[in-house]
């Protein structure tokens, strides 16, 4: 048996023994945020914020990229990947104006160890892995679709902390004879983060995603009103009827990516996407949800959310390529 082929029968088998169903676990040591320039909510009053806001329609474009899943080809706790990389692949969509239309890969963040990406397939935190992409950039899912498994290209990959190393090890191609290599970073884009930190709230978390695009957050995920959501408002405050609305902890980090009020009811609400497949939530392709807004439902607002700025010279070079590629 070839020592490629053992090691990936041992990973699925640790995996199916470790495996979370959600995902989020906060990084056991303090993460720094990184910021250079004024939060939106220093300036921006949430009295001064339109009653509704969703990335899918922005002056009449869609910025938001396409829902995933953390259960195909193999069941991961990745969730905080998936979020994290879903948030900034909207940010890079809606800085470029449309340009640069890319879905970071999450698996990327699975290759390495988790005490530099900030998590694995038992679970994770999105503020670490800003923090990764900010020290060594991301690829996009086309040089590492997602497996579901740690550390798929092995230990020695795994163990890597050289900033050239980790870049040089995220585009992996099979060639047409069925041999793989690892593409030079600079032969490939990597997408990186000039600032990464937190938000906290109502008011800071729509400031924020109206200032400059999506963010990761966690919440409780336990309760039916989310696990097996197919549409609508999910309410779920603490005293809610149902016992697991009032679980004290989160569990699963998703994307949030706007707000709304009901016509109806005049409930407000947030617009998320979720990592469960397009066969979960709502929206065009499935993924998405609402939650209601402003009684901390599932959690959420009491607890802090990540964010990412996308780099501006990543964002400048993607724009070239796009104007050097098209007819004027």
């Amino acid at each position: 048996m070839s020592k490629i082929l053992l090691f990936t029968i041992l990973a699925v088998i640790l995996q199916l023994s470790l495996a979370i169903k959600k995902g989020y676990k906060e990084f056991p040591t303090p993460v720094a945020e990184h910021i250079i320039s004024p939060r939106p909510h220093e300036y921006l009053r949430a009295s001064a914020l339109p009653e509704s806001y969703d990335i899918r329609n922005v002056n009449g474009t869609n910025y938001g990229t396409r829902s995933m899943t953390q259960q195909s080809p193999h069941v991961c706790g990745s969730c905080w990947a998936e979020a994290l990389t879903g948030a900034l692949s909207d940010r890079f969509a809606l800085a470029s104006q449309g340009r640069l239309r890319v879905q970071l890969s999450p698996q990327i963040l699975l290759n390495f160890k988790d005490s530099i990406t900030g998590g694995s397939c038992n679970g994770g935190d999105s503020l670490k892995g800003y923090e990764f992409i900010y020290n060594y950039g991301i690829a996009d899912d086309t040089c590492q679709p997602f497996i579901g498994l740690n550390w798929y290209h092995g230990f020695s990959v795994a163990g890597m902390t050289d900033v050239q190393e980790v870049r040089d090890h995220q585009c992996f191609k099979v060639n047409w004879d069925g041999t793989g290599v690892f593409i030079p970073s600079d032969q490939v884009p990597l997408y990186g983060v000039d600032e990464y930190g937190k938000v906290k709230g109502e008011d800071q978390m729509m400031a924020e995603i109206y200032a400059r695009g999506s963010i990761s957050c966690s919440l409780n995920s336990e309760p039916r009103a989310f696990d097996q959501y197919k549409g609508g408002i999910i309410k779920c405050p603490k005293n809610a009827g149902e016992p697991l609305c009032n679980l004290p902890y989160t569990d699963h980090v998703i994307v949030i990516s706007g707000w709304g009020v009901d016509k109806a009811t005049g409930t407000k609400y947030w617009i998320g996407r979720n990592s469960y497949g397009s066969q979960w939530g709502e929206g065009a392709e499935g993924g998405w949800f609402r939650l209601e807004r402003g009684t901390n439902a599932l959690n959420m607002e009491s607890r802090v959310c990540h964010f990412g700025v996308p780099k501006k010279a990543d964002i400048d070079a993607a724009n070239q390529r796009f104007m050097d590629s098209v007819s004027l």
